[in-house]
């Protein structure tokens, strides 16, 4: 249940900044990342690029953007915000494309 609300909270930032013409911000900017290390947190870009491009791809997410992909929307039952996405933006990536 916690997954799917996160996944929902994100979808609909993702909708709101689209509706006022920015680029959705749904994950943490890399840079800021490298400036504030914590603990257990690879410092170097290239690996902490990967874990979250990893991370990305586990919570059914497009590496690239943060956002949500159809098909993990369509899993948890969100298909009409699924549709709703892919009209404010065009077609939302798809998890083979990833």
């Amino acid at each position: 249940m916690l997954h799917k609300t996160r996944v929902l909270v994100d979808a609909y930032n993702v909708l709101c900044a689209r509706m006022i013409g920015e680029e959705p911000a749904v994950s943490i900017p890399l840079d800021s990342m490298t400036v504030f290390p914590q603990p257990g947190r690879p410092k170097d870009p290239e690996e902490l690029k990967k874990v979250q491009h990893d991370y990305c791809k586990m919570r059914g997410y497009d590496p690239e953007t943060g956002v949500p992909t159809r098909e993990e929307l369509e899993k948890l039952g969100m298909k009409d915000i699924a549709d709703t996405l892919d009209s404010s933006m065009g077609e939302i990536p798809k998890k083979d494309a990833v």
